[in-house]
C-alpha cells in the first residue's frame, strides 16, 4: 500500500494528506481496509489533532495525483 510505505519511509503528514485525498476521490472513507484505522490512531496521536486536522484539510483540497508524486519523492 501505499499510504503504509509513506507512512515508514517519508513521515507521518504526507501520509494523511494522501488518505484524505484518496477519500476525496472515492468521496467516501474507505474503511474495508484493515490497517485504516490503525493508520489513522497512530497517526493522530503522533502528529497531535491540530497538525492531523490541517493534514486532513490540505489533503482534501489537493490533487492526489500531486500529493502521490511529492510524497514519493520526499
Amino acid at each position: 500500500m501505499v499510504r503504509q510505505q509513506t507512512a515508514r519511509q517519508a513521515g507521518r503528514g504526507p501520509a494523511v494528506r494522501l488518505l484524505a485525498a484518496s477519500d476525496g476521490v472515492r468521496g467516501v472513507s474507505d474503511r474495508s481496509l484493515p490497517d485504516v484505522a490503525r493508520i489513522i490512531g497512530d497517526t493522530r496521536d503522533r502528529l497531535g489533532e491540530t497538525v492531523f486536522t490541517e493534514a486532513i484539510r490540505d489533503g482534501l483540497r489537493r490533487d492526489w495525483r500531486e500529493l502521490a508524486e511529492v510524497t514519493l519523492a520526499w
